[in-house]
């Protein structure tokens, strides 16, 4: 797109000479537009940028960058020019939803059209999930259910979520763990194997793709299971032997595993 003179010219001994002045306009070339990756990426928003690698005659009559949630958006989908000399330019863009992914590509409108960058595509980010205290219930000698709600996803993927339990505070997926057979938003759990008359320390988590969060920690002891046996006088007493008489008293547990004497 320039404007060039040219004359073609003779030189002898009678001196030079030229002819008569021409011209000529190369025409438009193509222009480079180049869309980069979104320099931040948020919950709600990312910044946008774009560089002219190469005008190539094109007067430019705006820049800017639409995008959407189709590949290659244009100008029927949100947009936005951006005034800019400068050969590189860029936008935030705001209001997005989270954990969704999204495209965009820069545009340039110039005298012979409108040019676009390579689409990009970008994924917002989650927010952390969110879950409820656990509810405690049917708490036996070496056993308890638990119940919890997941309150929010975070807008994110879930990849796991349950109960950590331990005997100090803070519990975390380093302790004890109790997972749910299937994800949902209202989880039931039954805890077993634990000891009578114990007091553990118990909290729900969630993860999505931003990370872990805990619920708020609750406390809750097992039943005092009892067991007392007595033993009765000796009779039959001879030279060789005895019987021996023992009773159970007092047992709070399912069922007996061993009896005897020492």
């Amino acid at each position: 797109n320039t404007r060039y003179y040219f004359r073609a010219f003779a030189e002898n001994e009678a001196g030079l000479a030229y002819s008569t002045q021409q011209y000529i306009t190369t025409p438009i070339g193509e222009l480079i537009l180049h869309t980069h990756n979104p320099d931040t990426v948020t919950q709600t928003y990312a910044q946008l940028s774009a560089t002219v690698e190469d005008a190539a005659g094109n007067t430019l009559e705006s820049l800017g960058f639409c995008w959407g949630l189709q590949e290659n958006p244009d100008l029927s989908d949100n947009y936005i020019e951006v005034n800019s000399s400068l050969v590189d330019f860029s936008y935030q863009v705001n209001n997005l939803n989270p954990g969704t992914i999204y495209h965009y590509r820069a545009f340039a409108l110039s005298e012979d059209g409108l040019h676009f960058g390579q689409n990009i595509s970008f994924t917002t980010r989650a927010y952390l999930p969110e879950v409820s205290a656990c509810t405690v219930s049917n708490t036996l000698y070496f056993s308890t259910d638990l119940d919890f709600t997941l309150l929010t996803d975070g807008q994110g993927t879930m990849t796991d979520m349950g109960c950590c339990y331990s005997l100090e505070a803070n519990p975390d997926l380093t302790d004890s763990l109790a997972r749910p057979g299937q994800m949902g938003s209202n989880v039931s759990l039954s805890l077993q194997n634990l000891a009578h008359n114990t007091s553990y320390y118990v909290r729900a988590f969630a993860i999505n793709q931003e990370g872990i969060s805990y619920g708020p920690e609750i406390q809750f002891t097992t039943l005092d299971g009892k067991l007392t046996v007595i033993t009765s006088s000796m009779s039959e007493i001879t030279d060789l032997g005895a019987l021996a008489k023992g009773m159970v008293t007092e047992n709070t547990f399912d069922e007996l595993t061993e009896v005897g004497f020492c």
